[in-house]
């Protein structure tokens, strides 16, 4: 029976993920429509049966009662987030907080067949970010003119990265992360929010040359330290970042070009200019002419999604630890191996799906500077899920950039968390504005019908006053009538 159930397991894990993406798409297609509920319990359905399956995988071949027990909290966590959020923050997007769920039962089911104690210390850190995920919302609604952090945000940005340039040593070709203490934090994790925060605030003020040329010199600055830090792939993640948000502000087609032309130009420069540049170039270009040096990663990653065919080998059927920094830059291949081509290619449309339902909150925002918030978040995550994805499968040379949600670390884990809460956030203070504006114009139409039904009031009291004056001067009227009749006829009498 164990061995028929791990047997037919691998071929619904693909069902599973295609159904609830499925079921995503059509949620976005009638986002705004009054019932759509079937839509949401199919995705919740499809999210918990994948949980559980796949857990039930990872404890038949681990024989592990702990499992279960870390099954059951990351149950109790989804539950937190897709139950409880709503209850807190009616005016949340639902569908967002289910894919943000549905990534993350992919995140623990692959980190835990490659490590439980890695996959044990995601979930700790990812606990903390939730807690963020609840209490920034609220902290955003108390702000009334949020763009007016801008600067703050620039001065914070460059501080973070700066301290990164100056203090940190140099690893794998690139100073990533400050360690203080037992903690070691990614600050360009963190710094990415601040730079979309602060280019969406600069942008709210206008569009015209100078305001453009200010936000590009702020961005020029945060790029510049990373490229001397030779993080390059989070100073490429901002440059797009700012020319699709400068883009949208000015909608001229000649500023993505030339923002296009320079970023090429940059790419050829850095190549020339960094030597672990050129190893991972070379790599991408022909990663079996040097397989057992600098092709190694690259070439086992291709070995792994080869290896995994449509349906994948099953969970603890390949061999994706045999991929240098699986857990970090390829886990997307060790997913592909185990479950398949079909549910990797599932997964990439569920990253456009979350992608497009940022860019469709962004396109329902009322304020400007929420709309470039989200728009510029979104670009962030996509472009990120891009170099990374690209790199593994040899569509781009690899970045050295994580996967969002779903690969090891507790700066991207959490910064990516801080993310959605911030497109939710914008998302709440949106529809709270619209349903205030609309109670409003109520109660300013139900004064209107107060007014006119007391003004028709008066006037039928007016009529009805001057209809009894006139039924007494009628009545007033026939009664001398009649006086006068009789004296005539008294008169007539007496004189015959």
């Amino acid at each position: 029976m164990k061995v028929v159930f791990l047997a037919v397991a691998k071929y619904v894990f693909p069902l599973f993920l295609a159904f609830y993406v499925l079921n995503g798409f059509l949620a976005l297609h009638l986002h705004g429509a009054k019932n759509h509920r079937g839509i949401a319990f199919a995705e919740k359905f499809f999210l918990y049966l994948t949980h559980f399956v796949g857990n039930l995988v990872i404890y038949l071949n681990t024989e592990s009662e702990d499992v279960l027990i870390f099954y059951g909290c990351q149950l109790v966590l989804f539950l937190l987030v897709m139950e409880l959020f709503p209850v807190i923050y009616p005016a949340a997007r639902t569908d967002l907080l289910n894919h943000i769920c549905m990534l993350l039962v992919i995140c623990f089911l692959i980190l835990t067949r490659l490590s439980v104690e890695k996959s044990v210390k995601q979930f700790a850190i990812l606990a903390a970010a939730v807690v963020l995920f609840f209490i920034l919302p609220a902290i955003y609604r108390k702000l009334k003119h949020p763009e007016k952090l801008s600067w703050l945000c620039f001065a914070v940005g460059v501080a973070a990265l700066g301290a990164v340039l100056v203090v940190t040593q140099v690893y794998q070709g690139a100073k990533l992360s400050l360690t203080i203490g037992p903690v070691t934090v990614q600050p360009s994790e963190f710094v990415k929010l601040t730079y979309v925060f602060m280019i969406a605030g600069f942008l709210k003020k206008g569009a015209d040359i100078k305001k453009l040329l200010l936000s590009g010199i702020l961005a020029a600055t945060h790029v510049g330290i990373l490229v001397l830090s030779t993080d390059l792939g989070a100073a490429l993640i901002l440059a797009v970042a700012w020319l699709m948000m400068v883009f949208a502000a000015s909608g001229k087609k000649i500023y993505l070009a030339a923002g296009t032309a320079v970023g090429a130009a940059a790419a050829v420069a850095a190549w020339r200019l960094f030597s672990h540049i050129q190893t991972r170039v070379s790599a991408w270009l022909d990663p079996f002419a040097d397989i057992s040096d600098t092709g190694y990663q690259m070439a086992q990653s291709l070995f792994a999604i080869g290896s995994g065919g449509w349906f994948g080998t099953g969970l603890y059927e390949g061999l994706p630890t045999s991929i240098p920094l699986v857990y970090q830059d390829f886990t997307f291949s060790a997913i592909a191996e185990e479950f398949g081509g079909i549910f990797a290619v599932c997964l990439i449309l569920l990253y456009f799906l979350i992608f497009a339902v940022i860019l469709q909150s962004a396109m329902d925002q009322r304020d400007s500077f929420r709309r470039y918030l989200c728009l510029g978040l979104g670009v962030v995550f996509e472009t990120q899920t891009f170099l990374t994805i690209g790199g593994a499968i040899k569509l781009i040379p690899s970045t050295g950039v994580t996967l969002p949600c779903i690969s090891y670390g507790g700066s991207s884990i959490m910064s990516t968390m801080l993310l959605f809460s911030l497109v939710e956030a914008a998302c709440i203070r949106n529809e709270e504005e619209i349903l205030t504006r609309k109670k409003r114009e109520e109660e300013a139409r139900e004064q209107r019908d107060n007014g006119q039904k007391a003004e028709t009031g008066q006037k039928e009291g007016k009529q009805s006053d001057e209809g009894k004056k006139g039924g007494i001067d009628i009545r007033e009227r026939g009664e001398n009538g009649k006086k006068r009749r009789r004296k005539d006829r008294s008169k007539e009498k007496s004189e015959e």
